[in-house]
């Protein structure tokens, strides 16, 4: 059985681990997420999954520091 992800009103995890002024939207769902500063990515991390999925190894997401 498949787990499914959380409704975009909720917030990504990484949205609640960086400061406030580095919260965006994510650039598919709109779900709050660490979109600027160091470590951000305009992906939520459950699209970014998706997105990895599909592209595979090639894409990588910087890790925060």
């Amino acid at each position: 059985m498949a787990t499914s992800d959380p409704p975009p009103t909720e917030a990504d995890p990484s949205a609640l681990m960086c400061h406030s002024d580095e919260v965006g939207l994510c650039a598919k769902c709109w779900r709050k997420t660490h979109r600027y500063g160091r470590g951000g990515n305009p992906l939520c991390s459950y699209c970014f999954a998706a997105v990895s999925a599909q592209w595979g190894p090639r894409v990588r997401r910087t890790p925060r520091a």
